[in-house]
């Protein structure tokens, strides 16, 4: 099996001209499951909450989360760049250090992600509770 797939992983080795798109698309995909992981328990539980505080929730999200996805970004930049720079052997100290700080950013970004999912939970459900109790803040 290994064999059959041999000529497309050199042609793809050998265009990284075109194929830093492919790899961009594998870090996105791959990134967006992982992070889909730790967060789908938690939007499953918010859904069953009802429509109208689901919504609430996910607009709040969108506002708290600009820096996850910052730093989720940063590791797809440097992926990219690296495959595109086409390093060859052996590998530098700079390249080692750019890996790490990729790799320490996506799990920031992971952190950060369900910091801004928690945040918006609190306070869709405090308006939600001042709401009810007659409290305006």
């Amino acid at each position: 099996m290994l064999n059959e797939l041999e000529p497309y992983w050199n042609f793809i080795l050998q265009g990284r001209s075109w194929s830093w798109s492919l790899v961009g698309i594998i870090y996105l995909m791959a990134g967006l499951i992982i992070r889909g992981w730790f967060l789908k328990p938690l939007v499953a539980q918010t859904k069953e909450m009802g429509g109208v505080i689901w919504h609430d929730i996910k607009k709040a999200y969108l506002k708290y989360s600009l820096l996850g996805w910052i730093l989720f970004f940063i590791p797809f930049a440097i992926v990219v760049t690296l495959w595109y720079l086409d390093k060859k052997p052996p590998i530098t100290f700079t390249d080692i250090a750019l890996l790490v700080t990729g790799v320490v950013s996506f799990i920031l970004s992971i952190i950060f992600h369900l910091q801004a999912f928690g945040f918006a939970m609190i306070s869709v459900l405090k308006n939600v509770i001042n709401k009810e109790s007659g409290k305006i803040f």
